[in-house]
């Protein structure tokens, strides 16, 4: 078997070394000598520079229509060039690495992959993308986020369909039966109720959702801290009598009776449980639509209970009265 020799094409005016094609068949722009950049085989072609420019490469298309530049990968299952033997389902398609110098070598600190995501056929190539990093004190990267053939994108560790994890993470889903999935792990058998997502303003906890190992909740801000000009409710009763809860569908499904409020009517006695305004629209013509936040019920429902109770008290002692007279 022949070896290559070191053949080099020097710049005419420094008389440097640009290109190098060196007895392995490498081709080395900028720099004779080959080396891994996180791997254990260097490169077939590598580009080495002492600063941007000399480090970069650009694609650049002049083209009077609406092509772009490509960068293209491709795989083959074949044993000889320009095969097309079929792929398989976790074949990797392509890959593109990240790598830092530790002090001794060049070492891997971020990936992003393209994977066969399915079974291939004619003119059918089903194909994901993973996106790994590496932590602190870790030494490869580790998947964080993956956007499946179907559009599906799990976040750290949303690894199969069904979706269990170790690790907890979150799914947003193109065509997973719910929209977005969060899996935690913690809180373990035994132990406290965790937070799962924290809501900040200003640096500042206002709720989120937590989880224990059978329920979730979602508290939000109450300290009194927070808070000033506090005063009992007055009028409860009256106030909750001037509620109007009703039955009803929405026009979308005819066919479900619910029971519940209209929003601008609650408004009218607790503006702080609706958000938006009634019949308010978009620019465009459309409904802005109003929300009501039921929660913000309970606070009236609560001192209403409380004057009703007083009230029901007072005429027990009343009527005790009388009954001992």
């Amino acid at each position: 078997m022949s070896t290559l020799s070191t053949t080099n094409l020097k710049n005419p005016s420094s008389g440097s070394n640009n290109i190098v094609l060196d007895s392995s068949g490498r081709v080395l722009v900028g720099t004779s000598s080959a080396r891994n950049a996180g791997y254990a085989d260097p490169a077939q072609v590598q580009i080495e520079g002492l600063g941007y420019n000399s480090a970069a490469q650009s694609i650049i298309i002049d083209s009077n229509d609406t092509n772009g530049p490509s960068l293209n990968f491709g795989k083959s299952r074949g044993t000889s060039l320009n095969s097309n033997t079929v792929v398989q389902s976790g074949d990797r398609l392509g890959v593109i690495d990240f790598a830092g110098a530790d002090g001794t070598s060049l070492k891997r600190g971020a990936v992003i992959e393209a994977y066969v995501d399915g079974t291939p056929g004619a003119n059918d190539m089903p194909g994901r993308l993973v996106f790994s990093t590496t932590a602190d004190g870790t030494s490869s990267p580790t998947e964080r986020m993956r956007i499946r053939n179907n559009g599906d994108i799990d976040f750290n560790g949303g690894v199969a369909a069904g979706w269990t994890t170790s690790s907890g993470g979150l799914r947003i889903g193109a065509s997973a039966t719910y929209g977005v999935e969060l899996s935690n792990s913690r809180p373990s058998s035994g132990t406290a109720t965790q937070n799962f997502l924290a809501n900040y303003h200003n640096g500042t906890y206002i709720g989120g959702i937590n989880t224990s190992t059978t329920a979730t909740s979602f508290p939000t801000s109450s300290d009194y801290r927070l808070k000033e000009n506090v005063a009992p409710v007055s009028e409860a009763v009256a106030r909750l009598q001037a509620l109007k809860p009703c039955e009803f569908n929405f026009k979308s499904e005819p066919a479900q009776r619910i029971t519940g409020f209209l929003a601008h009517e609650v408004q009218e006695v607790l503006p702080n449980a609706v958000d938006g305004e009634k019949d308010a629209v978009d620019p465009n013509g459309s409904i802005k639509t109003q929300c009501l936040d039921h929660s913000k019920l309970v606070p009236l429902l609560t001192a209403a209970l409380q004057e009703a109770i007083a009230k029901i008290e007072s005429l027990e002692t009343r009527l005790s009265a009388l009954e001992a007279a």
